[in-house]
């Protein structure tokens, strides 16, 4: 198996003002791989919804940074988008699903976000890596 292709690396501060150029990031490379527009739109959602909940919540003492590495796999065609931050240890995978059938206004605040990304992404895996969340997330171009 090859090791996926690096098409884009981008340290940032952590600021909510600098998701749109990193989101823009992920749309563009996937666009470029010949992933469908509504699957793209999927991909900008999830990247999204990480990224600001780092810039909301991993560094409660301040600002810190992230960085976004995009990488394409081939043979079938995926994107990989791995994200990096040392800001405080969250798992989003052990995050709790959503209560989605209550009424809206009886439901608790949060974990909508981190459910769009399980539910968009191919895969998601999280690691806690020399003081580093990592997360990678795998969307297919083709979705079965």
């Amino acid at each position: 198996m090859l090791e996926p292709r690096l098409l884009e690396s981008i340290q940032v501060a952590a600021r909510t003002g600098n998701l749109d150029r990193l989101v823009r990031a992920g749309g563009r490379h996937a666009a470029s791989l010949g992933f469908p527009r509504e699957r793209i739109s999927e991909i900008e959602l999830a990247v999204e919804e990480i990224l600001a909940n780092i810039c909301l919540y991993a560094y409660p003492e301040g600002e810190g940074k992230l960085s976004v590495k995009y990488l394409a796999e081939n043979h079938p065609v995926k994107l990989v988008v791995e994200i990096v931050d040392s800001g405080i240890p969250f798992n989003i995978l052990n995050a709790p699903p959503p209560d989605l059938t209550s009424e809206l206004e009886q439901r608790s605040v949060g974990g909508l976000g981190v459910y769009l990304v399980r539910e968009l992404a191919d895969a998601a895996e999280y690691e806690r890596s020399e003081s580093m969340n990592v997360v990678r997330l795998v969307f297919n171009a083709v979705t079965e």
